[in-house]
């Protein structure tokens, strides 16, 4: 039985709660659900819906359209947020082929979202580190991105280059791993407050390339009280991308980057999952940044580079 093992944590989040726990216990499907709410002592009515999700996960809910969904939740102070989804994921049994991740409160996974995860991981067993697409709600009104955030080049990754900024950043409540991996690569980094995501992903991929799903699995909401927007004033950096610079400084991302495209002709590889006649596959492609992939300026430039290399290409194999 395949089961996922999710997370959500939460302070204060009573606005949005009900629909991210929504979006997790009604996905549908032959697995098992393994869901634990992770909150930090909420003073609003968190707690009291928490409650009242207990109660109704208990009494055989129409909501349920897995094999089970067994739901938990605790309240204490933490640390902060990746404290938090560490004492979470403490409350599991984890096994080696458990499907892992975490949503937070203000973010909601599509439906059907697991059951095409449980199929690609039963058609490729040897993936334990996958990426999706996400898509953004902001003022009632849905984004989503118009070109391909993925694949995700592994060296690429070991280097903290997938930071929004040289190459694109993961999509965090559409990322998901197996417990092998977790064990390996042990907890999120409770010490961080705010990048504790982009630092693990580097850490995975220290074990496991991360196969990119093109297929948008969760919704962000984007709203002013967003962990990832606050900053110490209205001229500075957010704390997310202050905290990214303490880690692995911006130059020295950049510096990797520039000996990378001196030591390559060609661009970096990832992989990719695909499907045909309902049977999926993985194949390594050459990755370009993404921006060059949208539909606008750049997007033509890259399509006209790559008209005029082939064409160079083509002569230099005649004339052998």
């Amino acid at each position: 039985m395949t089961r996922f093992y999710i997370v959500t944590p939460v302070y204060n989040g009573a606005q949005y709660i009900n629909t991210a726990i929504t979006h997790i216990v009604s996905q549908a499907g032959n697995f098992e659900i393994y869901y634990h709410v992770q909150d930090g002592g909420s003073t609003d009515e968190t707690l009291n819906i928490l409650n009242a999700w207990e109660q109704i996960l208990k009494s055989n809910s129409p909501l349920v359209q897995c094999k089970g969904v067994h739901f938990s939740w605790s309240s204490e102070n933490d640390e902060g947020i990746y404290d938090a989804i560490n004492r979470g994921f403490a409350t599991f049994d984890i096994p080696d082929d458990g499907i892992m991740g975490w949503c937070n409160a203000d973010d909601m996974y599509l439906p059907m979202i697991f059951a095409n995860l449980k199929k690609v991981l039963h058609d490729l067993p040897q993936i334990s580190f996958i990426a999706g697409e996400w898509r953004f709600w902001e003022n009632n009104i849905l984004y989503e991105f118009p070109y391909h955030k993925g694949p995700y080049p592994q060296d690429l990754m070991q280097n903290f280059c997938c930071d929004f900024y040289l190459w694109s950043s993961l999509p965090q409540p559409s990322v998901f791993w197996k417990g092998e991996l977790w064990k390996k690569t042990g907890p999120l980094n409770a010490s961080m407050k705010y990048a504790g995501d982009f630092e693990y992903w580097q850490r995975l991929s220290q074990h496991a390339e991360c196969a990119y799903l093109p297929l948008s699995m969760s919704i962000c909401t984007r709203h002013p009280d967003q962990l990832g927007k606050q900053r110490p004033d209205m001229d500075s950096p957010t704390f997310y991308e202050l905290e990214k610079e303490q880690l692995y400084p911006l130059e020295q991302r950049k510096a990797y980057m520039r000996t990378f495209w001196k030591k390559h002709f060609f661009p970096p590889k990832g992989r990719i999952i695909s499907a045909e006649e309902e049977t999926y596959f993985t194949k390594v492609i050459p990755c370009w940044p993404p921006i060059w992939n949208a539909p606008s300026l750049a997007g033509y430039f890259r399509r006209r580079l790559l008209y005029y290399y082939h064409i160079i290409r083509t002569k230099l194999m005649g004339s052998r």
